[in-house]
Formats: structure tokens, sequence, C-alpha cells
């Protein structure tokens, strides 16, 4: 709808029109929406990241399962300390024999979008 609005202006009568936003409404409009889309943007940035994390995370916690289970099932003579580094994850062990049976406790190294990061593993076998 187009409103008019009469002023005078020098005695004589001047029409003017007021239709359509401003240009300081446009810019303001402009600036809340990039800030929208900038947050949507950073907040999928961080979503990528959290995935590949738990990707990567899943993926070393399996190497070294597949490690520490490889350790139980070699005979009691064979099992020893040690260290290797297999698929990006370094592993370091430890093979403690008792009457009971054995225990290994696995610490494996490995890296994250977000850093580095070591955890543990512990297994053990029982004597029947």
């Amino acid at each position: 709808m187009l409103k008019l609005k009469s002023t005078r202006s020098e005695g004589r009568r001047v029409l003017r029109s007021e239709k359509g936003m401003g240009l300081s409404e446009v810019l303001v409009s402009l600036m809340v929406f990039s800030f929208a889309i900038l947050g949507i943007v950073a907040t999928s940035a961080r979503v990528g990241m959290t995935v590949n994390g738990a990707h990567s995370r899943l993926a070393a916690n399996a190497v070294a399962r597949q490690q520490i289970e490889t350790l139980l099932a070699q005979p009691a003579a064979v099992s020893k300390d040690g260290v290797v580094t297999r698929d990006g994850v370094t592993m370091k062990w430890t093979v403690s024999s008792s009457i009971a049976g054995r225990k290994v406790q696995l610490l494996y190294h490995y890296v994250l979008p977000s850093g580095a990061r070591t955890d543990t593993l512990t297994a053990a076998t029982v004597r029947r």
C-alpha cells in the first residue's frame, strides 16, 4: 500500500511517498543474517571434528583390542613386555604372571584432530 504524505516547501505543496526499506534496515538485516550463517557453519565444523575424532578413537581402540587378544592367545612363556606401532597407534604393554593367571596392561597412544590421547586397556586370563 502506498502512503502519501503532504509537506509544505516554500509555500508549495509537495507529495512525497514513503515506500520500501531504508538502507540502514537492509544493512542491519544482512548483518543479522550473516551472523546466523556463521553460527551454522561453525556448528557444522565442530560436529565434523567430533565425528572424525570418534572414528579415530574407535579405530585406535580396535587396534589395541586386537593386540591385547594376540598377547593373551600366546603361551605364557612367549609373552613379554614390548612396544609396537601399528596403523598410527603406538602400543606399550606389560605382562605379569601369577598363580591365578596372566594379566596384560596395554597403554595405547593415538592422535585425534583435537590432539594426542593415551588410553589404557587391561585384560587377564584365569587359570582353572
